[in-house]
């Protein structure tokens, strides 16, 4: 059984992609009705937050929410697919996973037995765990970032959908060497600047246009090392021509059989358990037919 995850909050768009917010349901309506086999194959979480409008709050809900269904799951041929919302939710989402994964004696490899409650876990415990032993856990989770934008400008207080990937590096919940993001074509300068002096492996729609095969083949490798791999899925990683339903539609992006092409690849890594697809908008994809949600919808049979 695989768990898809509703976390419909647009709030951390700073007002640029509200609506995004509906996009799990219209995601889940689309799936539904074209794979009717793969029902049974799901549990539905739906994580309330529709009346949420602090993003501190939301995270909060988000963070708790899935630390108490990881303690409740055994791991065993299962994925966690989390449907956005706007790209902020990625940093509460893969921060619950890091906490719950570090906490584990043995990691995810069994069923949660831990004496530690999770749930009650404080952020002073959490910080000070992390401190003492994030770098001696080296290739614990790698993180694969499909994204027309970095999404690492400076930091706010409170993560945004412009800044959760640095946010997630400054705060030492990842190292930035172990972060891949795909079908990059806007950067400012700020980010580059700290994707620079942190080296962060970015890679350009060219990158992936010269030669897909090679390029997919390449990355699969590197991602074996690692004992879990989180995929996280902005659909502004497609051209427009193909997605037009988000916030930051960007020029010359991935072709939908492209993006299909490497995640299917991907989905066959033994090590994927968590995915996020965040950025679609229903409201402006109503005038498109759907077009981008259906996209969306397909994005989760490929994980199934």
């Amino acid at each position: 059984m695989h768990h898809v995850i509703k976390l419909p909050y647009d709030r951390g768009s700073m007002n640029k992609n509200l609506g995004c917010a509906k996009a799990p349901d219209k995601l889940l309506e689309l799936f539904l009705s074209l794979y009717p086999d793969k029902s049974n194959i799901i549990k539905i979480l739906d994580i309330k937050l529709n009346d949420i409008y602090e993003d501190k709050q939301a995270h909060k809900i988000i963070e708790m929410s899935i630390k108490s269904l990881l303690s409740k799951s055994n791991y065993n041929n299962e994925r966690f697919i989390f449907l956005g919302g706007d790209h902020s939710i990625t940093y509460p989402t893969y921060k619950a996973i890091h906490d719950v994964v570090f906490a584990m004696p043995n990691n995810l490899n069994k069923q949660v037995s831990s004496p530690i409650n999770l749930l009650n876990q404080t952020d002073q415990t959490s910080k000070n765990y992390r401190n003492q032993h994030h770098h001696t856990n080296k290739d614990t989770i790698g993180l694969v970032v499909f994204d027309a934008h970095p999404d690492c400008v400076s930091s706010d207080v409170v993560p945004t959908h412009e800044d959760w990937l640095r946010s997630l590096i400054s705060h030492h919940y990842i190292d930035a060497q172990d972060v891949y993001i795909i079908g990059v074509r806007d950067i400012d300068k700020t980010e580059q600047t700290f994707i620079t002096s942190n080296k962060i492996k970015v890679f350009h729609t060219q990158d992936v246009f010269n030669n897909i095969e090679d390029f997919t083949e390449s990355l699969m490798s590197n991602l074996l090392k690692y004992k879990y791999l989180y995929i996280s899925i902005d659909i502004d990683v497609l051209d427009p021509a193909f997605a037009p339903a988000t916030g930051y539609p960007s020029p010359g992006g991935l072709a939908t059989r492209e993006l299909f092409y490497m995640l299917m690849k991907l989905s066959k890594l033994r090590n994927l358990m968590f995915i996020d697809i965040v950025e679609i908008n229903p409201i402006i994809d109503k005038q498109y037919n759907y077009l981008t949600s259906s996209i969306g919808a397909r994005l989760i049979s490929i994980f199934l």
